[in-house]
C-alpha cells in the first residue's frame, strides 16, 4: 500500500520548491488581495446609505464577489501546480480560469457554495423565528443546529478541497465528476488535510503579530504545501 506523506514532509516539500520563487507568488496573491479589497470597499461606499434595497444588492454583490473570487482560486491552482512542476509561471496564470471554461470553476464553485449554505439553513430559520417569537427552545435549538451544520460545512469543505487543482489538471470532466473525483480522492484523507491547516495557525498568529507583513511569507508557503499535499494524493510526488 502506497504511504502518504506526513505534514512535515509535505511542508519541507514545499520549502524547497518555493525557493527562489516567493517573489511571482507574493505578487500574485497581493494583487488578488487588493483588488478582492477594492472592489469591497468600492461597493461598500456606494451602498453605504442603509437602506432594504441596499442591503440586498450588498448581499448580491458578495455572493458575485465570491464566485469571483473561485476563478481567481483556480489560477492560483495552477499558478504554484506550474512552480511545483518546473513549468513556466508568471503572475499572469491567476487569470487563466477567466480564459479557461470559467464557467466550470463558476458552476462548481456554486455547487460547493449552495452545499455549505444548505448546512446552515436550518440554523439561519430558526434563529430568525426566535427573534420574531423570542422562544427559547427555539434559540437553542437554532444553536445546536448552527454547530452540526458549521461542522457539516468543515467537512464539505475538506471533501471538495481539491476541486481547484482538479479543474486546472483534469479539463476533460465535467462539474459533477470534478466534484465526485475530489470527494474520492479525499476519503480517508480529510483529517490528514485538516490536521495540515490547523498546523500553520501559529504561524498565522505571528504573522498577524508582524502587523501582516508575515503573511507575505507565509501564504505562499501555504498555498505550495497544500498544492504538494494534492499531488501527494494523485501520486505524483
Amino acid at each position: 500500500m502506497d504511504s502518504k506523506k506526513t505534514s512535515s514532509e509535505l511542508k519541507s516539500i514545499a520549502k524547497g520548491k518555493m525557493m527562489g520563487r516567493y517573489s511571482v507568488a507574493m505578487g500574485a496573491l497581493l494583487l488578488i488581495f487588493l483588488m478582492s479589497f477594492g472592489c469591497s470597499m468600492l461597493i461598500s461606499m456606494i451602498l453605504i446609505v442603509p437602506s432594504t434595497i441596499n442591503k440586498i444588492t450588498f448581499f448580491i454583490c458578495s455572493i458575485i464577489l465570491t464566485l469571483l473570487s473561485s476563478i481567481f482560486a483556480a489560477g492560483v491552482a495552477r499558478l504554484f501546480l506550474n512552480m511545483s512542476r518546473n513549468l513556466p509561471y508568471g503572475i499572469t496564470d491567476i487569470f487563466y480560469g477567466f480564459t479557461h471554461r470559467p464557467d466550470r470553476i463558476l458552476g462548481a464553485a456554486a455547487l460547493i457554495y449552495l452545499m455549505i449554505v444548505g448546512c446552515m439553513a436550518p440554523y439561519l430559520i430558526l434563529i430568525f423565528l426566535y427573534i420574531g417569537t423570542n422562544i427559547l427552545a427555539l434559540g437553542i435549538i437554532g444553536l445546536l443546529l448552527g454547530i452540526a451544520g458549521g461542522v457539516l460545512g468543515v467537512i464539505l469543505s475538506l471533501r471538495y478541497s481539491q476541486v481547484y487543482y482538479l479543474l486546472v489538471d483534469r479539463p476533460e470532466l465535467t462539474v459533477m465528476e470534478i466534484l465526485n473525483t475530489s470527494k474520492d480522492m479525499m476519503l480517508g484523507n480529510k483529517g490528514r488535510y485538516f490536521y495540515l491547516i490547523i498546523s500553520f495557525f501559529g504561524w498565522i498568529f505571528l504573522s498577524v503579530l508582524s502587523c501582516y507583513i508575515g503573511l507575505l511569507w507565509l501564504v505562499p508557503y501555504i498555498e505550495m504545501t497544500v498544492t504538494s499535499f494534492y499531488q501527494d494524493l494523485t501520486g505524483e510526488i
